[in-house]
């Protein structure tokens, strides 16, 4: 993964074009190596668009979740979430708490439960649309 030095970072998010089409920055972005952006909440981070990119990043464990609990990190939110949890593990401990949870999440569980969260949805739409 290689980076390029950039004077300002960019806003993020960016506007949300029309339609389900990308932004034109992320057509861009894809195109070159992590991006510094600044959040919406006023820290910097760093924009992964590219596969390998990602995927090297991914498997350095320096970015592990684990290795991240406790400590500040880039978010989309201005408060960091706590750590705890399958979305904050790795390894051995993700596979093991990822395995028990599988086991309520079999096709035919989550479509027993299609129309009550529908029913959720629809009632939580209701109140803030």
């Amino acid at each position: 993964m290689t980076t390029t030095a950039q004077r300002e970072p960019l806003a993020y998010p960016f506007e949300q074009p029309d339609g389900l089409g990308l932004h034109p920055v992320y057509a861009e972005l894809r195109q070159r190596p992590p991006a510094r952006v600044n959040m919406a909440y006023g820290e910097d981070a760093w924009l992964v668009t590219r596969y390998a990119d990602a995927k090297a990043l991914l498997a350095d464990p320096r970015f592990s979740m684990a290795a991240a609990v406790g400590r500040d990190r880039p978010r989309v939110r201005p408060v960091a979430v706590s750590g705890g949890g399958l979305l904050s593990t790795d390894g051995p401990d993700h596979h093991r708490l990822r395995a028990t949870v599988a086991k309520s999440f079999t096709a035919r569980r989550v479509e027993r439960l299609r129309e009550r969260v529908r029913e959720i949805a629809q009632g939580s739409c209701r109140a803030t649309c």
